[in-house]
């Protein structure tokens, strides 16, 4: 028996994610925008994105699957160097969640991190 079930780790985040498994979400001024998952790239998607080189509003164009939705987080307020910004906390949880780290404080941490607030006033 394999250690691990590929088939069954793709099935489970496309079952909560309700689409491919291939995006994440995130919100901005109030507003949710769904990009592609830098993780879950297919081969064809990777030569695409190659070949927009390192123009960065290209690339977080490209990520928000289009010149319509980019414009949209544009409009309120986004550009491409906020939208890395929730490229790499996205990045970021996933590491900490393969890692086993909690994504939440823990109840002896909240109150640490409380009584050291209390204690800074």
């Amino acid at each position: 028996m394999a250690d691990i079930d590929l088939d069954q780790i793709l099935e489970k985040r496309a079952e909560a994610r309700g689409d491919e498994g291939n995006t994440f979400t995130f919100t901005f001024k109030g507003q949710e925008f769904t990009a592609r998952d830098p993780q879950m790239l297919s081969d064809e998607e990777k030569e695409e994105l190659d070949e927009l080189g390192d123009n960065d509003i290209d690339v977080a164009e490209w990520f928000l699957c289009g010149p319509e939705k980019y414009d949209a987080f544009l409009a309120v307020g986004g550009s491409s160097s906020i939208f890395f910004r929730a490229m790499k906390a996205y990045t970021d949880k996933v590491t900490d969640e393969l890692e086993g780290k909690p994504t939440r404080p823990n109840r002896s941490q909240r109150r640490s991190a409380a009584s050291k607030k209390r204690k800074a006033r």
